[in-house]
């Protein structure tokens, strides 16, 4: 059993922040920390993540539950964008890896995959809750595992994000059955969270999503980075969070070649 030890500072800094809004706000938040600590103070690392890059953040849940919608509506320099906050637990991300919480030199690592798994699947939850808003909307996936802080949310790991799996391909010679040419890479988007195979090609997918914020925040300081939709409906302005570094397809990825780059 692994034991998650909230953060008392940022528990009354959220507490403060929400009292600065209507009571209900605060009720949700309390209920929601009484059950799930860990997602109630994934949220709370979240808005603190969202101000600290200069936004306004507000709270845009319904407040009686009756309609779905993304956690935190942001406005900074007149632009306006959402995001929605899920939490990978620490015990699901030790079941997701095999990495306890701290180091163990027992294990060895072979997770990573199971955790991007993990990113696509809450971005096409998500989705839904990401219509029909009029903005950029983002979904914020967070951890407070040390270890998949500090491993799973590296930059190549992101990536596939973005281009799905890769698998060490080569040409076959048809009348032979010998190989032709070198190797290289190619990939059937197994876990693309924005591309969808199709015959001939792929699609774009989950578009109301304009991109995933992965927050690693069991580790000091916490490991923030995000991949961007390469054809949204709405395009989010990366200046908006500063501080974090995004991942994006190269222009001419729809020729079929696909090559990311940070910015």
């Amino acid at each position: 059993m692994i034991c998650f030890r909230p953060d008392d500072l940022l528990f009354r800094e959220h507490l403060s922040w929400l009292d600065r809004f209507d009571p209900q706000f605060r009720k949700n938040w309390e209920k929601l920390y009484w059950s799930d600590p860990e997602d109630a103070m994934c949220e709370a690392e979240v808005r603190r993540l969202l101000e600290k890059n200069g936004n306004n953040a507000e709270p845009n849940e319904t407040l009686h539950g009756t309609k779905r919608s993304p956690d935190f509506r942001c406005i900074q320099a007149g632009k306006d964008f959402f995001v929605e906050v899920t939490c990978i637990s620490m015990e699901k991300a030790t079941s997701l890896t095999g990495l306890n919480h701290f180091p163990d030199p027992g294990f060895s690592f072979s997770g990573v995959g199971r955790v991007t798994d993990k990113l696509f699947h809450a971005a096409t939850k998500k989705t839904p809750q990401c219509s029909n808003l009029g903005h950029p909307a983002l979904v914020a996936v967070g951890t407070f595992h040390w270890q998949a802080s500090r491993l799973c949310f590296e930059r190549k790991h992101l990536e596939l994000l973005l281009t799905g799996e890769t698998l060490i391909s080569q040409n076959i010679d048809g009348t032979t059955g010998g190989p032709v040419g070198d190797d290289y890479l190619s990939t059937n988007l197994r876990s693309a969270t924005f591309l969808s195979p199709k015959e001939g090609g792929f699609t774009h997918a989950r578009n109301p999503v304009s991109g995933i914020l992965a927050c690693g925040f069991g580790c000091e300081p916490p490991r923030i980075r995000g991949a961007l939709h390469p054809k949204p409906i709405h395009a989010f302005d990366r200046s908006l969070l500063p501080e974090v570094e995004f991942c994006r397809l190269k222009p001419g990825y729809e020729a079929g070649t696909l090559i990311t780059e940070w910015v």
